[in-house]
């Protein structure tokens, strides 16, 4: 599901199911028990979140796996979904994603959780297509994304749910640099190495201080955009949007 791997006093998590690296409930169990070890290691002092596969960082949440589930469990896993965004929002250390191929839906709100974005130059699009399903957006990338591009090109992305080239999403201020693909692994190294053990709890403060509000706004209303989400998730002409986007899987 997951490779991990240490470069200095960085640790590497890549996601590592399949080509496309669809979300479940098995992956976001790994990569929450990663963090957790990541967090409590005082010799790790970054993280780089990365795909192994040069094509997708990841397309988001496994429809066809999570299609047939009942409304309690999808919405378990939602809930699983949204708490693991946090945890990484929150990570008290420099985080970066390294995005060498497409991140799209829940592969891109993963990205919009960490602190930096280094996107591989290219045809790699990034973005939220809920709209076009017929589902909101997670809360979360909705708060997020609105701080990280702006509330103009936030509801660009949201309400019109389609998806944006690199240089697209830089000029939207979302992400750092666009590079070659063998570039954008040690960049993103080289974005979360400035911080040394013994700045790194000022490092956190600042951080918390920075991401506690959207931290807050979303646990407080987390039942209630559950629900909402769920309410679309199995509405029927969502579940034959449903249908037809399982396709591309």
């Amino acid at each position: 599901m997951i490779l991990i791997d240490t470069k200095g006093t960085t640790a590497i998590l890549k996601l590592d199911r399949g080509i496309k690296n669809p979300i479940d409930l098995e992956l976001l169990s790994e990569i929450g028990k990663a963090l957790k070890e990541f967090r409590e290691d005082p010799e790790i002092h970054g993280l780089v979140l990365g795909s192994t596969s040069e094509r997708f960082f990841s397309i988001g949440f496994d429809i066809p796996h999570l299609f047939d589930l009942s409304r309690e469990e999808f919405g378990q896993f939602y809930r699983i979904f949204t708490e693991l965004c946090l945890d990484l929002y929150s990570f008290p250390k420099p985080t970066a994603a390294a995005v060498q191929g497409h991140a799209t839906a829940g592969g891109f709100i993963l990205t919009l959780a960490c602190d930096y974005r280094i996107l591989a130059e290219g045809h790699n699009l990034m973005g939220l297509n809920e709209a076009k399903l017929g589902v909101p957006v997670p809360h979360f990338s909705e708060l997020v994304l609105g701080r990280i591009a702006g509330k103009a090109n936030a509801s660009i992305i949201i309400d019109e749910g389609e998806f944006f080239l690199p240089q697209d999403v830089m000029a939207m201020g979302i992400a750092e640099s666009v590079l070659l693909a063998d570039e954008v692994v040690p960049a993103a190294i080289t974005a979360v190495s400035g911080v040394d053990a013994d700045i790194m709890g000022t490092f956190s403060s600042i951080k918390n201080a920075r991401i506690k509000k959207i931290k807050k706004a979303v646990r407080q209303a987390m039942d209630e955009k559950t629900e909402a989400f769920l309410d679309r998730w199995y509405a029927p002409e969502v579940r034959e949007n449903l249908k037809e986007a399982m396709k591309k899987y």
